[in-house]
């Protein structure tokens, strides 16, 4: 989970003010660049090797699925309930073109998919 600093428009790079690890015992700090195009975004960490994702925006969070694999991109789906028998989702993958051994392109869609899921009887 990370808390970010800078412009409220989710494009530009952002200064994580928190980043908590999934073992709740330890944090980081660091800058992350987030580029938007339409409802997607792709998310970049200037890690060693660089994590890149692919992200999709649920209310006032932005779910990012990552990998630091580029050969392997995920992508993402974020759901948030709907009564209680139902789930409303959005979801988005990456456009991956390699044109060198190393140079990527890597784009997001300017639309996400949406997809509603309703409990079985």
């Amino acid at each position: 989970k990370e808390t970010l600093q800078g412009d409220p428009g989710l494009n530009g790079l952002y200064k994580i003010t928190l980043g908590e690890n999934r073992d709740g015992l330890t944090n980081y700090g660091g800058e992350v660049e987030i580029r938007r195009n339409g409802e997607s975004y792709i998310v970049a960490w200037p890690t060693k090797p660089p994590a890149i994702g692919i992200g999709v925006r649920l209310e006032d969070a932005l779910v990012v699925a990552y990998t630091s694999n580029l050969k392997n991109m995920p992508g993402v789906v974020a759901y948030h309930a709907i009564g209680s028998d139902g789930l409303s989702g959005i979801w988005s993958v990456v456009d991956l073109k390699q044109s060198s051994d190393a140079i990527w392109n890597i784009t997001a869609p300017k639309q996400v998919g949406h997809e509603d899921l309703q409990r079985a009887p």
